[in-house]
């Protein structure tokens, strides 16, 4: 029963998270790549029709999880003209963090952008506090749906191709 319990708080606590980006507002960020290259969202949006936005940590098991899936699922979306960008976020903002974020990424075999937002300064960011939290945007950065909490792969690219069939 006390397992129960503290399984029914944590769900509580996660789906009462304060997301305050919503369906139709703009994301906007700058950041750098794992590579310490400096890249905007715009760069990255305006490159795809649609852009799976992935929130995540490598302190996070569920995020390191999903990674492999993240890496297959984005070869795929290439192919339809969406891509994939992870926000890694970290709590300890070091290049030690950043080198081991760096080599799981390579062992995972990840090949999109993975970007790092300076001191959590884009707002949207700011309020996320569940993770992995995924987003779906157009080219233009416009939330085009309820973003996604915590690792649901078997649901990013049903959501990729809905979202693909309504801008038809």
């Amino acid at each position: 029963m006390k397992k129960i319990f503290i399984f029914s708080l944590f769900i509580a606590i996660l789906y009462s998270t304060p997301i305050f980006a919503k369906t139709g507002d703009i994301i906007d960020f700058e950041g750098y790549t794992l590579e310490n290259v400096k890249m905007t969202s715009k760069e990255i949006f305006s490159a795809n029709k649609i852009t799976m936005i992935n929130i995540w940590g490598s302190w996070c098991h569920y995020c390191v999880d999903e990674l492999d899936d993240l890496a297959e699922l984005h070869k795929k979306l290439q192919a339809k003209g969406c891509g994939i960008v992870g926000i890694e976020v970290e709590g300890d903002s070091n290049e030690s963090t950043y080198a081991q974020a760096k080599k799981l990424l390579q062992e995972k075999g990840v090949t999109y952008p993975n970007v790092v937002i300076p001191d959590e300064s884009s707002e949207f960011i700011k309020n996320v506090q569940a993770f992995p939290t995924t987003f779906f945007v157009d080219s233009d950065g416009q939330i085009l749906t309820d973003p996604i909490i915590g690792a649901a792969v078997n649901e990013y690219e049903p959501t990729i191709n809905n979202l693909l069939e309504k801008k038809k």
